[in-house]
C-alpha cells in the first residue's frame, strides 16, 4: 500500500540551538540549530510494522546564516522573515523521517514567515526520499507543510562534550562569540530532562 502525502499531518515543534565541535573532523566550537516536528500518527504503508505510525520531521546541524561570511545567526529573533535551504550536500544542515525502521534522508526549503513572543510559523518544502511509494506529491516531487515551532532556548551540552567550554571558568564569558546574550534571560540553568546541560531561555 502505498503512503498517502496527506496523511502527514504536523503538530506543532520545537526549535533550539547548541554548541557542538569535533576535533576528529576538524570542527572547531560552533553554533548549530535543530528542528523537530511531532506528525500525528498516520498509516505509512509499510506492512511489516503495527500502524498507525509515529515518527517525526528531524532537521539537525543547521546553518542559518547571513551576511558575507556565513556565520550562523546569533540572535535567534532575527529569523523571522528568513528563508533558508537545507541539504546535507551543501553543508547547510541535515533533515530526515523514520519510516518503521528506515532513514528517509530529505532536503528542504525552511521559511521563518512569522514570529509572536517564542513561536515561529514556518513552512517546510521538502524533497524526501522515500522508503515506499508515495502517493499525492506535487508534480516536482516535492511536498510543503506550515505549522509552528517554540523556540525552547540555547542548550549548552556538557563538558565532556565541549572541551573547550570545560576549559573556561565562566561559560558566559565565551558565549557571546556565538549568541546574543540580549535574547536569552541571563542564567544557564540546569537542564529539565538532561543532567549536565544547561539552558538559556529566551527572552521575548
Amino acid at each position: 500500500m502505498p503512503l498517502d502525502i496527506n496523511a502527514l499531518k504536523p503538530e506543532k515543534g520545537t526549535l533550539g540551538c547548541h554548541l557542538w565541535e569535533n576535533k576528529h573532523i576538524r570542527l572547531p566550537l560552533s553554533l548549530f540549530y535543530a528542528i523537530e516536528i511531532p506528525l500525528s500518527p498516520f498509516d505509512s504503508g509499510h506492512d511489516y510494522v503495527p500502524q498507525p505510525t509515529e515518527t517525526a520531521i528531524l532537521m539537525d546541524w543547521l546553518k542559518l546564516t547571513h551576511g558575507a561570511k556565513g556565520t550562523n545567526e546569533k540572535n535567534w529573533k532575527h529569523l523571522a522573515g528568513k528563508e533558508f535551504f537545507i541539504a546535507d550536500a551543501k553543508d547547510t544542515g541535515s533533515g530526515s523521517i523514520y519510516l518503521g525502521s528506515e532513514h528517509c534522508p530529505f532536503d528542504a526549503n525552511l521559511k521563518f514567515l512569522s514570529l509572536e513572543h517564542t513561536t515561529f510559523d514556518i513552512e517546510l518544502t521538502l524533497a524526501v526520499d522515500f522508503n515506499i511509494e508515495t502517493i499525492n506529491l506535487d508534480p516536482n516531487g516535492k511536498f510543503t507543510i506550515r505549522t509552528k515551532v517554540d523556540f525552547e532556548g540555547f542548550m549548552l551540552w556538557d563538558n565532556e562534550s565541549l572541551p573547550t567550554v570545560a576549559k573556561v571558568q565562566d561559560p558566559m564569558k565565551l558565549l557571546p562569540e556565538f549568541i546574543d546574550l540580549a535574547a536569552y534571560h541571563n542564567k544557564l540553568d540546569g537542564h529539565k530532562q538532561r543532567k549536565n546541560w544547561r539552558q538559556l531561555t529566551p527572552v521575548f
